[in-house]
């Protein structure tokens, strides 16, 4: 079964601006691009963290935990794109 992360699992949900989107975005939809990445942004968030989960089968609940607050702790910089995300979060992944 796969796990999805809802809005109301989200550890910092209460931090985080809940700007609305188009489904059809490419922020919250398609395969992860050079698409700017806002980690203040909640749904943009918890499309990564699900968009991560589904490209490396990660299935629980720990797993988006552990991706939530690597990206929380971690990505200070509104500079960064999707994929730049994506590959900082696999180097880094033992050091949290």
């Amino acid at each position: 079964m796969k796990y999805s992360l809802l809005k109301d699992k989200l550890i910092f949900q209460e931090s985080y601006n809940w700007n609305k989107f188009h489904d059809s975005d490419p922020k919250i939809s398609g395969p992860l691009t050079k698409t700017p990445f806002n980690p203040l942004e909640g749904y943009e968030v918890l499309y990564l963290i699900n968009e991560l989960m589904s490209i490396w089968k990660f299935d629980g609940a720990q797993y988006a935990i552990k991706l939530e607050k690597m990206i929380k702790c971690g990505i200070t910089s509104e500079a960064m794109h999707q994929r730049e995300v994506r590959d900082w979060v696999k180097v880094h992944w033992l050091d949290y």
